[in-house]
């Protein structure tokens, strides 16, 4: 049962509200278990159990309860969290050769979405920025992900599947090497060397110059 914090005897308002009742009834007034504020309820609620913590509270638990859904329809942010979980863990997910086929994984904690929100407000989520991993070859947590925009996220996607370079911005070209920087769409050719490592250098020089987010080569 909730803490009794004061007994507010009959009333004919709504103390939380003010709002006039038909008649008089018993209130109380409690402390929410949940978020430790006060609040006023019928005391009849109270002991039949039907009032368990504040307004606030039970809304946000009946959300997350039912999906963290809006007007009956699941958050942006929920969408993206199962998206981020399948994907690692459906082998059946068009896109599971990126993700749990290359041993991508979820954090733990993240099995649960309220405490993956909870990160994500405090990450500075909001709807037009997308999840992304700083490290591509290291899982999902806090502190291997942030929240970027598209271009920042495109810029740090993983190898192509058909780079046999070994290197990010480097492809196999007439025997040659590629180097290649994209960037808000826009691709920067920088030049055909010899070996890869040379190709990866310009890239890595590039990025570096210009102060892109993409990451760079190591061991060059």
């Amino acid at each position: 049962m909730l803490k009794l914090i004061k007994n507010l005897g009959l009333c004919n308002k709504n103390p939380n509200t003010n709002k006039p009742l038909k008649n008089y009834h018993l209130f109380g007034l409690y402390e929410c278990p949940k978020c430790g504020k006060h609040f006023a309820a019928l005391t009849n609620n109270i002991k039949r159990n039907k009032v368990k913590q504040c307004k606030s509270c039970a809304v946000s638990s009946r959300n997350f309860k039912h999906g963290n859904s809006v007007r009956g329809k699941k958050t942006i942010l929920y969408n993206r969290w199962l998206a981020m979980r399948d994907r690692c863990s459906n082998p059946n997910n068009s896109h599971y050769h990126r993700y749990g086929g290359r041993n991508i994984t979820v954090c733990k904690e993240w099995d649960n979405f309220e405490t993956f929100k909870l990160w994500a407000d405090n990450a500075g989520y909001n709807s037009k920025l997308t999840i992304d991993r700083k490290d591509v070859d290291k899982g999902y947590s806090p502190k291997n992900c942030r929240f970027v925009d598209k271009y920042i996220q495109a810029a740090n996607v993983n190898k192509r599947p058909k780079n046999t370079s070994g290197y990010k911005g480097v492809i196999k070209k007439n025997n040659k090497w590629q180097a290649l920087v994209t960037y808000k769409g826009i691709k920067n050719y920088l030049g055909v060397h010899t070996t890869p490592q040379k190709a990866a250098k310009a890239y890595n020089d590039f990025v570096i110059n210009n102060g892109l987010p993409h990451p760079i080569n190591k061991g060059i």
